[in-house]
């Protein structure tokens, strides 16, 4: 999953890099104990978002 869910943070369209950070953002919300797993692919699709 976590691969899948890299590749969307790095798709070309906008929309679908929203969709897969609201994704992960609902779903650590609800299984907190996978923000370790998920928090480095977050911060740098954040990182790389506010830079554009």
């Amino acid at each position: 999953m976590e691969r899948g869910v890299h590749g969307r943070f790095l798709d070309p369209s906008t929309s679908v890099r929203e969709a897969a950070v609201e994704l992960v953002g609902k779903f650590i919300l609800v299984r907190p104990e996978l923000i370790p797993q998920y928090y480095h692919m977050l911060s740098e699709r954040i990182l790389v978002g506010t830079c554009h």
